[in-house]
C-alpha cells in the first residue's frame, strides 16, 4: 500500500468549492484509484461512474463529471477521463511500483524476524525443563539470526563467590548446556540409526517433531535409549520381513513411547547371531514346506 498527496488546504481550493462536496469526493477517489492501479491519472469511463454513489442525491455521476471538467479538475481523454496535473502532485506509476516492492520486502523481512523470534521462544519453552535452577534463556545473534547460546544466571554473584573460594562448580557449563539441548534430537536420531540399522535414514521434519514432542513432555535421554533398545530387540516384523521400528513410530505419542521402553525388559537377551539364525531357519521351513 502506498499513499496519495493532498494539500492540507484543499478544502479551501476554489475549484473544490465550486464543484461541491460530492464531486470533490469523486475527484479524491479517482486520485486514489489511479495511484492504486498505476494509470498515471487516467480514469476509464466505467470506473468514473462507479466511484461515487449518487442515489441519495438529486444528481447523476455524469453531472458530477461535468462539474469536474468545467472546473478544470478533470479533462476528457477520448471516451475516458484524465486527472488534471496528476503527475505534478502524485508519484508516477514507475516510482509507485518501486515503493510497493520496497515495502513488500521490508514486511517480508520483518515477518521472518518475527517468525525467528517466535521459534526461539518456543524452543526455550521446550528445553527449559532441563535447565539448572535459576537460569533463564536470552537471545544472542549469529549473522543476524537469534540463537539460544547465552544464559542469564540470576545467582551469578554467589557462584562467583564459590569459585573464588575454590569450590567446585556444580552446574553444567553454558556452552555445553546449550550445545546439548540444541543437538539432542540429532543425537537421539543417530543412536536410533546405529542401533536399529538404518544408516541411510534421514531426520525428516516429522521425525524431528516427534522426538521434540517427547522431549517437551520431559522424556530423559536414558528413556530414549531404552525405547530405542526395545525397538531393536522386539519391534514387530511382518510376514514380508518389514520391521516396524521407525523412530517416528517409537516417538509417535507417550503411550507408544512407553510401550517400546517396556519391550526392553519383556524380551529375553538374544544375540544378533541367534536372531539371524532363527530368521534363516524360519525361511528354510517355508521353502521346504512349499516344495512338498
Amino acid at each position: 500500500m502506498t499513499w496519495i498527496k493532498l494539500e492540507d488546504d484543499f478544502t479551501e481550493n476554489r475549484k473544490f468549492l465550486r464543484v461541491g462536496p460530492l464531486a470533490g469526493y469523486l475527484a479524491i477517489s479517482a486520485i486514489a484509484w489511479s495511484t492504486h492501479n498505476l494509470t498515471d491519472g487516467k480514469i476509464p469511463e466505467p470506473i468514473a461512474y462507479r466511484l461515487v454513489d449518487t442515489r441519495e442525491a438529486d444528481l447523476t455521476p455524469a453531472d458530477l463529471i461535468e462539474r469536474l471538467i468545467a472546473a478544470g479538475l478533470w479533462e476528457r481523454d477520448g471516451t475516458d477521463y484524465r486527472i488534471h496535473d496528476y503527475l505534478f502532485y502524485q508519484r508516477p506509476s514507475s516510482e509507485t511500483a518501486k515503493a510497493r516492492a520496497k515495502l513488500s520486502r521490508q514486511r517480508s523481512e520483518a515477518g521472518k524476524r518475527g517468525a525467528a523470534a517466535r521459534w526461539q521462544s518456543e524452543r526455550n519453552n521446550e528445553i527449559s525443563h532441563v535447565l539448572p535452577s535459576g537460569k533463564t534463556p536470552t537471545l544472542a545473534q549469529d549473522n543476524g539470526q537469534p540463537i539460544a547460546n547465552e544464559w542469564q544466571d540470576d545467582d551469578a554473584k554467589s557462584r562467583e563467590g564459590r569459585e573464588e573460594k575454590g569450590e567446585e562448580a556444580t552446574t553444567t557449563t553454558i556452552e555445553n548446556a546449550s550445545h546439548s539441548l540444541v543437538d539432542l534430537p540429532d543425537e537421539i536420531f543417530q543412536e536410533w540409526q546405529e542401533r536399529c540399522h538404518h544408516p541411510q535414514a534421514k531426520l525428516s521434519p516429522e521425525r524431528r517433531r516427534k522426538i521434540e514432542g517427547r522431549l517437551k513432555e520431559g522424556a530423559t535421554r536414558e528413556e530414549f535409549r531404552t525405547a530405542i533398545e526395545g525397538a531393536a530387540k522386539a519391534a514387530h516384523v511382518s510376514d514380508s520381513g518389514q520391521r516396524f521400528d521407525d523412530i517416528e513410530l517409537i516417538c509417535r505419542n507417550r503411550t507408544k513411547f512407553e510401550s517400546f521402553i517396556a519391550r526392553t525388559a519383556a524380551v529375553p537377551q538374544t544375540s544378533e547371531r541367534d536372531r539371524l539364525k532363527a530368521k534363516d531357519t524360519a525361511v528354510l521351513k517355508r521353502i521346504i514346506g512349499g516344495t512338498r
